[in-house]
């Protein structure tokens, strides 16, 4: 039977999915489903993202207050002053003044209180994505006083607004709408990409399930090819459905987030990477009845799954560091690139290849210790 480009061959199913006019790390992937022999693979995971020690893939640069440790979950943080000698304005409200009642909004505020606290919502929510996607709540205290502070700096305010009580509670909620975000970009592939079909038909269900089970065995849905048969994986994290989903979350066109805030992506992190797996995880478990049942990201039901995830990339990116980095760094450069995204300047020197020659035979001839050198 053939559906939208994709072939499924029955009792032995082989699996392709390709999107037209795109190349992903690998985008052609095979799944092969037959009996269903193999024992699930499990890993232990610690009971909190402090004790996983991840070696992560860090962005280009990192920010002035934060430390490499940031994309181990873990954040060590160098206080710096918000106004400095500048004197600190009190954030207005719209209309007459008066404070609103509900839930905070940033369309509460004047307008530019309003476009700072949009630009510090992006800049708190890249710091879920690349660094800690479950932070504690004294991280989440600190990314939202730093995301304030890099906003009003990128936005030149002279006379920077304080944060708030109101404005910190505001931004400190994005969490759980940022990992919606993810969520719901994975709920849209993972149905296409793996050949789940919602019916009321006894049999498609019970295929459904089988896939569901097949999927969530030792993380083969994170493999390019898996045969359940066999219980034989090859590709680990070279299925499609992860470059698709970096360029639908991240840059989707050229002022996604993942263009603006290039620093959180470049290259793309390891707990970037567990976080995807884990919303794709939990969108397969939608499936675990036959039918797709959406169910909330919860941090109770995920925090741990997410952990686990983390220890095995941390596990992958040992057994070749250099190499990994590059592997994630491809990531980036070919999802910015589908972006739309300006490509980057390149400056060549004006020193020829005779000219260097020169210069290297000059230098053979100096030592480096005397003023007429």
């Amino acid at each position: 039977m053939s559906q939208q480009g994709r072939s499924y061959h029955t009792p032995t199913r082989s699996y392709e999915s390709r999107e037209s006019g795109t190349e992903d790390f690998d985008d052609s992937m095979s799944f092969q489903s037959g009996r269903h022999t193999a024992t699930p693979v499990t890993s232990t995971a610690p009971t909190n993202l402090n004790t996983v020690t991840v070696r992560s893939i860090l962005p280009a640069t990192q920010s002035s207050t934060t430390s490499p440790s940031h994309a181990s979950g873990t954040t060590n943080t160098v206080s710096r002053s918000v106004a400095g000698s500048r004197s600190l304005r009190t954030p207005q409200f719209s209309g007459n003044g008066a404070t609103p009642k509900g839930r905070a909004k940033a369309e509460d505020y004047t307008d530019d209180v309003k476009r700072l606290i949009l630009d510090a919502v992006r800049r708190f929510e890249c710091r879920i994505y690349a660094f800690n996607a479950f932070p504690d709540s004294d991280k989440q205290f600190v990314w939202t006083q730093e995301a304030w502070e890099d906003a009003g700096d990128a936005l030149e305010e002279l006379d920077p607004y304080e944060l708030s009580d109101r404005i910190l509670g505001l931004i400190k909620s994005r969490k759980s709408n940022a990992r919606g975000t993810i969520v719901d970009e994975a709920r849209v592939l993972v149905g296409s990409t793996y050949g789940f079909t919602d019916s009321d038909k006894a049999d498609i269900q019970r295929r459904n399930i089988k896939l569901y089970q097949d999927l969530l065995d030792g993380v083969s849905f994170a493999y390019k090819e898996y045969d359940p048969v066999a219980s034989t994986r090859t590709g680990y994290l070279r299925n499609p459905i992860l470059a698709k989903l970096i360029r639908a979350c991240f840059f989707k066109d050229k002022k996604a987030v993942g263009v603006r805030f290039r620093k959180y992506f470049d290259p793309i992190a390891l707990p970037t990477l567990a976080l995807l797996l884990t919303a794709i995880e939990h969108c397969i478990e939608e499936w675990s009845t036959g039918s797709l049942r959406k169910a909330a990201f919860r941090e109770t039901d995920n925090k741990e799954r997410y952990i686990t995830h983390l220890k095995d990339l941390d596990q992958w990116q040992q057994l070749d560091p250099a190499k990994i980095r590059k592997i994630c760094k491809h990531m980036h450069d070919r999802a910015r690139n589908r972006s739309g995204a300006p490509e980057d300047a390149v400056t060549n020197g004006r020193l020829s290849a005779a000219a260097l020659e020169e210069a290297k035979k000059d230098l053979e001839l100096q030592t480096g210790e005397t003023d007429s050198e």
